[in-house]
């Protein structure tokens, strides 16, 4: 999808999860989807 190598993907995943960007779902391996963090708005 973003052309760019999968084990460069995983670590920019995984420092989004770090600076609490994303969230992971919980489910593992290729079923596992990530969960935008928003700041409220109110």
């Amino acid at each position: 999808m973003t052309k760019v190598h999968r084990d460069t993907a995983r670590r920019d995943i995984q420092d989004l999860i770090k600076k609490g960007v994303l969230s992971d779902s919980g489910e593992g391996g290729r079923s596992t989807n990530y969960i935008l963090n928003l700041p409220s708005l109110g």
